[in-house]
Formats: C-alpha cells, structure tokens, sequence
C-alpha cells in the first residue's frame, strides 16, 4: 500500500466527516429553532385560554406570537434545507479538490438569528410595558 495515497485518503476522509458534523450541527440548529416556534405557538394558545383564569391583560396583538412562532418553524425548515445545500456544495468542492471559503452562509445566518432575536426583544418589551 503506498502510504501517499493512505494519507491522501485519511485526509480526505477527515475532511468529509467534518463536513457531516457540520451539516449536523447546522440541522440540530435548525430542529431547535422549529421547536422553539412551536412552543411559541403552543405558549401563546395556552395564554390567551387562561388570561381570564389568571388575572391577566390581553395582549394588544393576539396574533403576533403565533406569527412568530410560525416564522420560527418556517425559519427552522428553510434552516435545514440551506444547511443540506451547504454540505452537497462543500461535499462536491471537497470530491473535486476545488473548495473555496466563502462566508455568505455564515453570515446570512447570523443576520437572520439577529433579526429574529430584536423581534423577540421587540416583542418582549412590548409585553410588559402592558
């Protein structure tokens, strides 16, 4: 066995499964973000039929949670399938020996988190000025 290819492989290798671990670790990502949006949803219905019970004021927008929460699990969705684009176009690059870095991923990522995260503040703050 020629130990140049063995170390070619065994890199090739390496790469792979850190590519699998990172579609991993995007798609986790994305399941959690879908959960959260349902226990919005869920929270806001739980809400709104015992406000009464509880004492408490209606929020002015009923509906706002559970348009979050829908965007949320619709963020979730959209999260996994740009999460599996991402990995079969850096499978490809790795397969061909062509990758190039490019942080548009990323970054559309973190501008998407950050604006979900100021509606949630948004939101919250709203909530209890009430």
């Amino acid at each position: 066995m020629d130990p140049e290819k063995s170390k070619d492989d065994l890199a090739f290798i390496n790469e792979h499964l850190s590519n699998e671990r990172t579609f991993l670790a995007w798609l986790s990502t994305s399941v959690a973000v879908m959960a959260f949006g349902f226990v919005v949803v869920k929270f806001s219905l739980f809400a709104d039929r015992f406000a009464p019970v509880l004492d408490m004021a209606p929020v002015e927008c009923a509906e706002c949670p559970a348009y979050l929460g829908i965007a949320l699990v619709a963020a979730g969705c959209l999260g996994t399938l740009l999460a599996w684009w991402r990995y079969r176009t850096t499978h490809k690059h790795l397969r061909t020996g062509k990758y190039v870095h490019s942080t548009r991923f990323v970054t559309f990522v973190a501008a998407f988190a950050f604006s979900i995260s100021a509606l949630l503040v948004i939101f919250l703050a709203i909530s209890a000025s009430d």
